[in-house]
């Protein structure tokens, strides 16, 4: 049986949504800083002190507080932890009406009716993340049993612990397993640690502007859906945009379904 697993965050929803509106309500009319930037900024940050908060060695809060302030501080804007806590407060809010794109959801609405394993890996805190699986909607084709969480685990990824308990809590084999998320560093590489197959949505087309952390708007022209880059060895697939990921995940089903190699 094919096994399909996602990440939730910018890759079952774009946190983008969440958090243009967030920042929008606090700060609109302080700062002239680009919001694309600063969200980047505010998601590398914040991998950077992920594990310290998972393991104890500073709370959530502070984690929060300091992963909003720092990126800030990287486009030259300073604010207080006070501010950077009612931000929080204020994503954590629009979170709260995050959703699956259609094209999205009606992939895998497909893949739940056909005989195809679909499961969740995802980083955080438990509660938080299946707060999150809930408000998608994402019941409807992943059962709340194949959602694993890196706090559940007691590491995040890319650690390989956590690969290791989704392989052998839902028994998959490497050959017949695609993981799919955002992140190089911390979803494809992990997954290609394991030696399974890997999907990349690289939403802001960094495969096609060299290594470096992009601080740009995504590119309008980005190659097709499914190219490889040399520069990223780690990933099988490449896709762009939600319906990128929907035509990929179909053609790994139809493939499957049809015994035909899907790699």
């Amino acid at each position: 049986m094919l096994n399909l697993l996602f990440d939730i965050d910018d890759t079952l929803y774009d946190r983008f949504s969440p958090f243009e509106p967030a920042y929008l309500q606090l700060f609109q009319g302080r700062f002239s800083l680009e919001l694309r930037p600063l969200f980047h900024q505010f998601l590398k940050r914040g991998n950077e002190i992920l594990d310290d908060a998972m393991e104890g060695r500073m709370t959530m809060e502070q984690m929060y507080i300091l992963r909003f302030q720092r990126a800030m501080a990287d486009l030259g804007a300073v604010i207080t932890p006070k501010e950077a806590l009612e931000f929080q407060r204020l994503y954590a809010k629009e979170q709260t009406r995050i959703s699956v794109s259609t094209c999205l959801a009606d992939a895998l609405e497909f893949c739940s009716r056909q005989p195809v394993f679909l499961g969740i890996i995802t980083n955080g805190p438990s509660s938080h993340q299946l707060a999150k699986y809930r408000t998608l909607g994402a019941a409807s084709w992943i059962p709340e049993d194949h959602v694993l969480t890196s706090g559940e685990v007691g590491a995040n990824k890319p650690d390989i612990r956590v690969f290791q308990t989704a392989a052998r809590r839902w028994n998959l084999t490497p050959e017949l397993t695609w993981y799919i998320g955002d992140s190089y560093e911390h979803d494809i590489e992990g997954a290609k640690n394991m030696n399974w197959h890997t999907i990349w949505l690289d939403r802001s087309c960094r495969s096609q502007t060299a290594d470096a952390f992009p601080f740009m708007e995504p590119l309008l022209n980005c190659p097709p859906a499914g190219t490889s880059s040399g520069a990223f060895p780690a990933a099988d697939r490449i896709a762009y945009t939600d319906a990128d990921l929907a035509v990929l995940i179909r053609q790994l089903v139809l493939s499957g379904r049809n015994q035909a190699p899907i790699y």
